[in-house]
């Protein structure tokens, strides 16, 4: 059978997970990508996606499968268009937390095949193993597929209901050679994950429905030895300098993590980052990440306000306990990056500025800021839509893959009032390079409200920039990297047009 993967912009370790999967069974497998947007950098282009099709048909696949987030649905979309129009034959398959989120709402699109739920290593393997082929084409199957619905004869075959989780220590390392000949830059930091789901239910976060009372064993974590021979291979294979583990909560469970820690110290070694939660911070744990190697922590806060935690977003924890844990961190000398989210409904400037100040005293190394995106089915909905914020229409249209408002995750989001917390958000971006005492007189005086920087350049990336320059900071250059690289991308294809342009009107005046 041969299978063609799309997945844009970024590397995806789901669909690198699929390409191994399939391979393992026999398949033949091929990657495509392509650049659309930038939710980071704020850049958007046009895909030529009819030159794009054409290319994904040039390897006569008999299945291409998209894995979509909200974001770059409605480009995966009209890629499975073109794909369609050009050769209908073709059977398309849509996955990923958009499809899982909204699977009803993905399958009534005609270029769309068949959805995949939930996690579908074992699930896609056993639906194309459940079809067959007619001729040189794919034949969908005469019965259902736990984990997939399709359409057959005008029918709608299977149930909208999530597979069994897979055990993560029976799935084949994921395959990134095909990833990395379209993104080589990436290489340099091997992204790798222990762990599938999340102990907490953020109200903003997919987990808040995804992961619920029927799907038990939600959290599950590979075996020590079978994370490490990844990491062996990896570095056998394709000489990273560093690793990144992806876990949402890499130090959720110290009876694994510390003689995981140790053993990384003995055969590993490298450079790394993670991310976790305040309440699974100590000094124990500190010390264990410390000896490992660890560099770099990414610290999710997202709100000070105990308020706002308990009735709004769901979060647990306590500023006492966010305070403690970013003693720890700089105390064992790791970089610390807090997530601080603004935007969220409830918010005041009189929270976020309580927090700026709780954030001048501990000063992380830096303060990621982020603002409230809705995602469909997500818990705050619910919450947002009670209070007047959003509509069902705009629900409908989250569902459908379009934004509520045309909002910037690092600048405005779906926040009501964005202008408000401009000042605010400036502020947490350049906390790290401002005294304590000017960031104090700004809050006290009220001047932060003159801040309303809306120049995303100056209030975002600049301070983003200056961090990239510090030894330790792997993840920053690799982002500075990729920043330059479409710059000097964006130029070129400028030029490019300029050059056309200019040929073809001189040649209609000859």
């Amino acid at each position: 059978m041969n299978i063609s993967f799309v997945y844009p912009d970024f590397e995806n370790l789901g669909t690198e997970y699929l390409i191994a999967a399939c391979l393992d069974e026999g398949h033949c497998v091929d990657y495509y990508f392509y650049k659309s947007q930038d939710i980071i950098f704020n850049q958007k282009r046009q895909p030529d996606f009819e030159q794009l099709a054409r290319d994904i048909l040039r390897s006569d696949p008999h299945v291409v499968a998209f894995s979509c987030v909200t974001d770059n649905f409605r480009n995966q979309l009209e890629c499975a268009r073109e794909v369609k129009r050009i050769r209908p034959e073709v059977v398309t398959i849509f996955g990923g937390v958009h499809t899982t989120a909204v699977p009803e709402t993905v399958i009534k699109h005609r270029c769309v095949d068949c959805v995949g739920l939930g996690e579908s290593e074992e699930s896609l393997c056993r639906f194309l193993e459940a079809g067959s082929l007619c001729g040189d084409n794919f034949c969908l199957p005469h019965h259902a597929v736990p984990g997939f619905v399709f359409k057959f004869n005008g029918e709608i075959i299977g149930k909208f209901r999530l597979p069994a989780w897979p055990d993560l220590n029976l799935l084949p390392i994921p395959h990134k050679d095909m990833v990395y000949r379209w993104l080589p830059e990436i290489a340099t930091e091997y992204q790798v994950m222990t762990s599938r789901g999340c102990p907490f239910r953020c109200a903003y976060c997919f987990n808040s429905f995804f992961f619920d009372k029927k799907h038990p064993g939600h959290m599950r974590r590979r075996a020590i030895d079978n994370v490490v021979a990844e990491l062996l291979v990896a570095k056998d294979r394709f000489f990273p300098k560093s690793i990144f583990f992806i876990d949402d909560c890499f130090t959720s469970d110290p009876g694994w993590l510390l003689p995981f820690l140790e053993e990384y110290r003995r055969m590993v070694a490298l450079p790394f980052s993670c991310s976790t939660h305040p309440l699974f911070v100590n000094g124990e744990v500190v010390e264990a990440l410390k000896r490992a190697n660890c560099v770099h922590v990414n610290v999710g806060v997202q709100s000070l306000s105990d308020q706002i935690c308990k009735n709004v977003i769901n979060r647990k924890g306590s500023r006492k306990r966010i305070g403690e844990a970013l003693q720890t961190l700089k105390k064992w000398k790791i970089l610390v990056t807090v997530d601080h989210m603004l935007g969220i409904p409830g918010d005041t400037l009189e929270i976020e500025e309580e927090s700026v100040l709780f954030y001048n005293k501990y000063r992380p190394w830096t303060i990621s800021v982020y603002w409230l995106c809705y995602y469909p089915k997500t818990a705050i909905l619910q919450i947002a839509k009670e209070r007047g914020l959003i509509t069902e229409g705009d629900i409908v249209k989250l569902n459908e893959g379009y934004r509520v408002k045309k909002s910037f995750l690092v600048m405005d989001g779906d926040s009501e009032n964005p202008d408000q917390f401009r000042g605010i958000g400036f502020i947490l971006n350049w906390l790290g390079f401002l005294p304590k005492s000017v960031v104090n007189w700004l809050i006290s005086s009220g001047l932060y409200k003159r801040l309303n920087i809306k120049n995303y350049y100056f209030a975002v990336v600049l301070p983003r920039l200056f961090r990239c320059f510090h030894p330790k900071n792997f993840r920053g250059r690799y982002h500075l990297t990729r920043f330059i690289k479409q710059m000097v991308f964006e130029f070129r294809s400028r030029m490019e047009s300029a050059r056309r342009y200019l040929w073809k009107n001189t040649k209609n005046d000859i």
